[in-house]
């Protein structure tokens, strides 16, 4: 029986700490609400390792650049995309603060908390 309370109170903090995870995700997201075009300056793509000591296309390191309301931001992300053209990237950022950004996909609405693709 103590056993048993004390496998409740475990799973209820696990429980409250992916509803809390999941609410910061979300509101980061929904917060991006604002979308503008990407330049897309270099790319690099990176190797990922298998088990079983094969390796893979990983997805791209990308360096890119943004401009809103006619100041420039420059900044670097790794997306697991394998054809990264097939994504039609942009950027996803936050209307008080456009260097609270994000590389999406092209197919999400920025400010949804839905992402299709990533």
């Amino acid at each position: 029986m103590r056993g048993l309370k004390g496998l409740g109170v475990l799973l209820a903090v696990l429980a409250a700490a992916y509803v809390l995870t999941l609410g910061i995700t979300t509101w980061e997201r929904v917060r991006r609400s604002a979308e503008v075009e990407v330049e897309v300056l270099a790319r690099r793509p990176y190797t990922r390792v298998d088990t079983f000591g094969g390796s893979e296309l990983g997805g791209w390191d990308v360096n890119y650049r943004y401009v809103v309301a006619g100041v420039g931001h420059q900044a670097t992300a790794r997306r697991p995309w394998p054809n990264f053209d097939a994504y039609h990237a942009k950027v996803c950022y936050a209307p008080a603060d456009p260097r609270d950004h994000w590389l999406a996909p092209g197919s999400y609405r920025c400010g949804d908390w839905q992402v299709p693709g990533d």
